[in-house]
């Protein structure tokens, strides 16, 4: 895929893809499709995310709608955090992507999701690889 025909993707696109990453690792997909829309709820803005004290973290754990993994919850708010850190440093999610690149639309996996492993919470090898596929297609590309 050459540079012209790589879409570009929103921060919003990335987080709400991280987001299903993370609440999707471990989980048939049938579960968090059916508390989705409680998610968005919740999480819609990864900038307000960011923010999230233990008072609204507690609100969100006794929703009875919601899926109330804590630790899934946390690397949300964990991995808003970081979002806005990359996006600080790079301008963008995509920017941010994209200096991965090695010439056009190649990228190193390996390097991409050591990167991504290191940087975000329930982002081990399989989901780096899931997250990629989900933004780029098969492969990171």
């Amino acid at each position: 895929m050459n540079e012209s025909k790589r879409p570009y993707i929103s921060d919003h696109v990335f987080y709400e893809l991280m987001m299903a990453t993370v609440f999707g690792s471990g989980i048939k997909s049938s579960v968090v499709e059916k508390k989705w829309d409680c998610i968005l709820s919740h999480f819609s803005d990864f900038r307000e995310v960011a923010k999230y004290d233990e008072q609204k973290l507690s609100y969100i754990y006794g929703d009875p709608d919601m899926l109330r993994n804590p630790h899934k919850i946390n690397a949300i708010v964990y991995n808003a955090n970081h979002m806005l850190e990359v996006i600080s440093t790079f301008g963008s999610m995509y920017q941010f992507i994209k200096s991965f690149e090695l010439s056009g639309c190649e990228y190193d996996e390996y390097i991409v999701v050591v990167d991504l492993s290191s940087r975000f919470k329930f982002f081990g090898e399989v989901t780096s690889l899931r997250f990629l596929e989900s933004i780029f297609g098969i492969n990171g590309r």
